[in-house]
């Protein structure tokens, strides 16, 4: 009954109410040149983190009374570790500098020993560099070793020669070398002019294919073979540098490489659907091997994806006359009338085709078909009669299944 009273006497509210809670806010600034540093990271004792803004500014909002530790941290800064009281009911605002990491080269600024006079320093042989940048957002680099971001100034420099290297979003890295002098400031000018903009490795691959061009136009086979190089450095699969790379490698005599560099050139083409292109690499392979009949099959196949039937069936009766003996030519030729509707013709092929090798369901198939159409009926039932011999059932169940083998099954008949 007490605590009932004495509950209805405070109210609920009042007895149970969290603490007033408050912020912890402020900006990070580099120490030694004012400038902010925004991406400061800051850690709350609990984990809770937080970073800074484009402006350099962080907030902690909503903490309950106490003191806090924070842990602050930055590229190319030393980490700091501050304490802060929040009290009741005030909001607490920081300004908080971080020192730069000390560059490679740097010597470190030592306490004068008690014989040592006031003005003696051991610094006092160390340089300065003043960077005179037209532009912002860029991270510095001193001697390979980072710096900061937006650094204008960099003291404690030992004498002599320095790297000196700014990274920018969207741009190459620059380098420059810095000639350091003790007790001396030495300026550096860097407009945005000085940097090259980056570039994609496509965009670096076409400027290295058209050097290679001109060379190769102006006969410097070697200067244009380095430059297609390049540009296949940057994309492996360059097809235009491959085919010109070919022909360079040819006017030097190297055929072997120059064959490797056109065959796969052709074959990106052809991938591509880019026909028209892939001609030219298969005719030179054509001049470069003339008793290879694969490379006029080649051609062959890439005019019949042209619709040129007539000049593909040219270049495999070509392929044939060279090696009569081929399965793969005479398939080729075979093909080819059957997709120009010259039925006897391929029938014909298909027959000698079908010599060359023992019971092949796939070409007694097309044999077939092609005898149908030709209206040779005696001899489609012929061959019928042979493939029903030595196909497997299922094979033969699965043909039944096809609208154009259904056709020859109408004209063989059940009884057959």
């Amino acid at each position: 009954m007490l605590l009932l009273v004495v509950l209805a006497a405070v109210g609920f509210s009042t007895l149970f109410a969290a603490p007033p809670s408050g912020s912890i806010s402020g900006v990070i600034i580099d120490a030694a040149t004012g400038v902010v540093l925004p991406g400061t990271k800051l850690i709350l004792p609990n984990g809770t983190s937080t970073t800074t803004n484009i402006a350099g500014i962080f907030t902690f909002p909503a903490l309950n009374p106490g003191n806090y530790q924070l842990q602050i941290s930055a590229a190319g800064y030393l980490s700091q570790s501050r304490a802060v009281e929040r009290r009741k009911d005030d909001d607490v605002m920081l300004s908080i500098a971080l020192e730069p990491i000390i560059v490679a080269g740097a010597e470190p600024i030592k306490e004068p020993a008690p014989e040592e006079t006031k003005g003696k320093v051991a610094a006092a042989k160390n340089g300065v560099v003043k960077l005179n940048i037209e532009f912002d957002d860029y991270i510095l680099y001193f001697d390979d070793k980072i710096v900061g971001k937006n650094i204008k100034k960099i003291s404690r420099i030992k004498p002599g020669k320095h790297n000196l290297t700014i990274e920018k979003d969207q741009y190459e890295e620059y380098r420059t070398e810095v000639s350091v002098k003790a007790r001396r400031t030495t300026e550096i000018a860097i407009t945005l002019a000085d940097l090259k903009p980056k570039t994609t490795p496509q965009q670096r691959a076409r400027n290295h294919f058209a050097l290679g061009k001109d060379a190769l136009d102006d006969g410097l086979y070697q200067r244009a073979i380095e430059h297609f190089d390049t540009a296949l450095t940057e994309v492996a699969e360059f097809a235009d540098a491959l085919q010109y790379r070919g022909w360079a490698f040819r006017k030097l005599g190297n055929m072997s490489q120059a064959t490797a560099d056109l065959v796969k050139a052709a074959k990106l083409f052809t991938l591509a659907n880019r026909y028209l292109e892939a001609i030219p690499c298969v005719d030179v392979l054509i001049q470069m091997h003339p008793k290879d009949g694969n490379y006029y099959v080649q051609r062959g196949d890439i005019r019949t994806a042209l619709g040129e039937a007539g000049s593909a069936i040219d270049d495999y009766r070509a392929a044939v006359k060279i090696d009569k003996g081929s399965l793969i030519f005479r398939l080729s030729l075979a093909e080819g009338y059957y997709r120009m509707a010259k039925y006897k013709e391929a029938a014909k092929s298909f027959e000698k085709a079908r010599k060359m090798t023992n019971n092949s369901q796939d070409i007694y198939v097309r044999l077939i078909l092609a005898y149908m159409y030709a209206g040779k009926d005696n001899d489609m039932i012929k061959r019928y009669r042979e493939l029903a011999e030595f196909a497997p059932p299922d094979e033969l169940e699965r043909l039944a299944r096809d609208p154009e083998w259904q056709e020859v099954l109408q004209l063989v008949g059940p009884n057959k």
